[in-house]
C-alpha cells in the first residue's frame, strides 16, 4: 500500500511520518503489525499530532434548514474549509409537490429507509408555511419554486457545492439548468431570507 492510504488509514498526518515511512511500500502484513504494536513516533503522532486538517465539510443547507449559519459559515471560512452542502430540495419539500395534510406513502417521506428521519427532519406546519411562502416569491418571479431553492442556494456565501440529483436523468439536467441561470435578483433573494428568518424553532439542525 502507498503511505498516503496507510497514514489515512491510521488517522495520521503523512508529511509529520518518518522520512523512512513515507518513502516505503508498506504490505498489508506491515499494516497489520503498525495496528497491533505501534511504533513510538506513531503513538506519539496519535497522542499529540499534528493531526489532519479537516479541508471539505457536508452541511445540510437549504431555504428551511439555515442553522449553518448561525456559526459554521463563519468557522469554515476562518479554517479554510470548502463546504459541500446537501438537501437542496429539502427531500423534495422545496419542489412544492407535498402538503402537510397528506403524507405520502411512498418516497422520501413514505416507504424509503430513511422515512423517519426525513419526516422528523421536515414534516412541521410552520415548515410546510415557509414552503408555501416561498412559493409565492417563486410564482412572482416567474419561476418554479425548485429553481428558486437552487438558485438561492448555490450562490449563498460560505457555499463551495452542491450534491444535486434526481431519480431520473431529466431532472437532474433541469437541476444543473437552474443553477446554471445565476443568482437570483436581489429582491427576491430578501424575500426568501424573510420567510426563514421565522424559522429558528422547526428549522433542522445540520448537525448530526
Amino acid at each position: 500500500m502507498k503511505p498516503a492510504t496507510v497514514a489515512k488509514k491510521l488517522g495520521i498526518y503523512l508529511p509529520a511520518t518518518p522520512q523512512e515511512f513515507q518513502d516505503s511500500v508498506i504490505t498489508r502484513a506491515d499494516f497489520a503489525e503498525l495496528q497491533a504494536n505501534p511504533p513510538e513516533w506513531l503513538a506519539e503522532l496519535r497522542r499529540n499530532g499534528p493531526h489532519p486538517r479537516p479541508v471539505v465539510a457536508q452541511q445540510l443547507y437549504n431555504l428551511v434548514a439555515r442553522r449553518v449559519e448561525e456559526e459554521y459559515v463563519e468557522f469554515a471560512a476562518t479554517h479554510q474549509v470548502h463546504t459541500m452542502v446537501y438537501n437542496p430540495l429539502g427531500g423534495g419539500l422545496l419542489t412544492g409537490k407535498h402538503s402537510f395534510e397528506a403524507k405520502p406513502s411512498e418516497g422520501r417521506f413514505g416507504d424509503s429507509k430513511l422515512a423517519a428521519m426525513y419526516t422528523q427532519r421536515y414534516w412541521d406546519k410552520q415548515l410546510f408555511d415557509a414552503v408555501n411562502a416561498l412559493a409565492g416569491i417563486a410564482s412572482d418571479a416567474g419561476i418554479s419554486l425548485a429553481e428558486l431553492s437552487l438558485r438561492w442556494l448555490a450562490y449563498r456565501d460560505g457555499v463551495g457545492s452542491m450534491l444535486l440529483g434526481g431519480s431520473k436523468v431529466e431532472q437532474l439536467r433541469s437541476n444543473i439548468a437552474a443553477v446554471a441561470k445565476g443568482p437570483l435578483p436581489e429582491d427576491v433573494t430578501a424575500a426568501c431570507d424573510a420567510v426563514g428568518s421565522g424559522l429558528r424553532g422547526p428549522m433542522p439542525a445540520y448537525n448530526r
